[in-house]
């Protein structure tokens, strides 16, 4: 069965969550407070993508001139991943090209033209674990296909990954093993012989008596 868990006092960006809100359609809502003071509340997928980083303020600092950018655009922190994100697809050189541009990945025109817009968009890296991730993989990097995460995150998301169906619900095998409770490898054994994701998912690991 999958563990409870709480994320009071944990930090995502200039939120830090204050308490859990509510549940609704079984998805846990939090309340948390921004930097600048105004309350909000994000579900916990959000938080964790790192879709969810202010209340909105992060945003309206960048466009309206009030966020402090480092002199010289280089020295942005996430100049580089900016950079790097062009050359991924745009450069047939890159070491990476075959795998985005190579396959008709494209940076969005608003991200390809300004560093600043990209900046609004995303915000800030929630810590250094976690990576410009493309939520859909053979999607374009855009605001709405984007996200920071961990290499854990990013794995589960990789083309090559075993996607199990269960109650209406598609996840990467490695994401129901850890709602479930489950190891990943006895999952992907399971239904290799042709269990069902019900079964393979709900049923009973059972204990070998000595």
């Amino acid at each position: 069965m999958p563990t409870t868990f709480d994320l009071t006092g944990e930090r995502y960006g200039r939120l830090v969550v204050v308490g859990l809100h509510d549940i609704r359609d079984q998805y846990r809502r939090w309340e948390c407070r921004c930097d600048c003071g105004t309350a909000t509340i994000v579900r916990t997928g959000d938080l964790r993508s790192g879709n969810s980083r202010s209340c909105g303020c992060f945003v309206k600092d960048v466009l309206a001139g009030r966020r402090k950018i480092p002199e010289g655009i280089i020295s942005h922190p996430l100049h580089a991943t900016w950079i790097n994100m062009k050359q991924r697809c745009q450069n047939p050189k890159s070491t990476h090209y075959q795998n985005y541009g190579g396959r008709g990945i494209r940076v969005c025109e608003r991200w390809d033209r300004d560093f600043l817009a990209f900046v609004a968009d995303m915000g800030e890296r929630p810590s250094q674990n976690h990576t410009l991730d493309r939520i859909e993989n053979n999607g374009d990097y855009e605001p709405t296909n984007c996200r920071w995460a961990t290499r854990a995150e990013q794995g589960r998301n990789k083309r090559n990954n075993h996607l199990v169906t269960y109650q209406g619900v598609t996840k990467p095998t490695s994401a129901w093993a850890e709602q479930m409770g489950i190891s990943g490898t006895l999952l992907r054994k399971r239904l290799e012989i042709g269990w069902s994701s019900e079964r393979a998912l709900t049923q009973t690991v059972r204990q070998c008596g000595r």
